[in-house]
């Protein structure tokens, strides 16, 4: 066993630094796509407290016909 990690640090080496790259561009990519989702939905309720008269779902909007 302890022959197989000398022979293999290099690989181990790998690994660990592609793991915490891609954590690093999980956590970088999730406050990216939040602060989107924060402004996508001010802009949700703008449009709706704009008075419109459209119905919201696509459900309801079967009844009408």
């Amino acid at each position: 066993m302890i022959a197989f990690l000398q022979k293999s640090w290099f690989l181990w080496w790998i690994l660990a630094t592609l793991v915490i790259l891609r954590w690093f561009h999980l956590f970088s990519s999730r406050t990216n796509d939040n602060e989107g989702a924060f402004e996508a939905a001010d802009s949700v309720q703008e449009k709706a407290s704009g008075g419109s008269k459209q119905i919201p779902s696509g459900a309801a909007s079967s009844l009408i016909t």
